[in-house]
């Protein structure tokens, strides 16, 4: 991945059902390129932000969005 050989700086999707047809496909790239200290953002609606143990609907609303 780009991101982890820190040739980019993130990803760029025009929306989070673009990133990847299966859920756990999508959540998997998403994870991959935070850990490796990379941004996501999605064209039609801005930065996709992390995880936060503090605000599970932020991960619930980030799922559903990947599957509609």
């Amino acid at each position: 991945m780009w991101v982890e050989e820190k040739k980019v700086q993130g990803i760029v999707v025009p929306n989070l059902d673009r990133l990847a047809r299966e859920l756990v496909v999508h959540e998997a790239a998403l994870a991959q390129c935070w850990k490796h200290g990379g941004r996501a953002f999605m064209a039609d609606q801005g930065e996709i932000l992390p995880d936060d143990p503090e605000d599970p609907m932020r991960t619930a609303m980030r799922q559903l969005m990947g599957v509609a």
